[in-house]
């Protein structure tokens, strides 16, 4: 059995990337779009820097700020990372505001908010696809 490659993560960024850009109302499913391209990326140069890749989602963005943090594009992603990583479950999950009220994913972020994100997203996938 032959792990995954760099490749293979680079390539499902791509997928959900171009998804993520794809015309749709569903904003916050979008979001999620992005915020998988990115850890798919991620997860492309965890194992392109000959790191054995972390489990949880959490770990593994910051497996890649540690392992990124002095490449050219380092600086970027890791702020990408810091702000889009922290918002993975409210694209999927209603949850609870300080006041106690329901959050439904679609009230997580605006349109606008996700498209600058998807945006910013695609600008980390090429810096990074650029140095596998």
């Amino acid at each position: 059995m032959t792990p995954p490659t760099p490749t293979h993560f680079s390539r499902v960024a791509d997928r959900y990337l171009q998804g993520a850009l794809a015309p749709t109302h569903i904003h916050e499913a979008v979001g999620f779009d992005a915020y998988h391209a990115l850890e798919s990326i991620c997860s492309a140069w965890i194992i392109h820097r000959g790191a054995t890749l972390a489990r949880t989602h959490v770990r593994k963005l910051n497996q890649f700020a540690t392992l990124a943090n002095h490449w050219p594009f380092g600086r970027g992603a890791v702020a990408m990372v810091i702000a889009v990583k922290a918002m993975r479950n409210g694209f999927l999950y209603p949850s609870t505001d300080a006041t106690g009220h329901t959050r439904l994913p679609e009230a997580v972020v605006t349109p606008t908010q996700v498209r600058d994100m998807t945006r910013r997203v695609g600008g980390v996938i090429r810096a990074v696809q650029s140095y596998l």
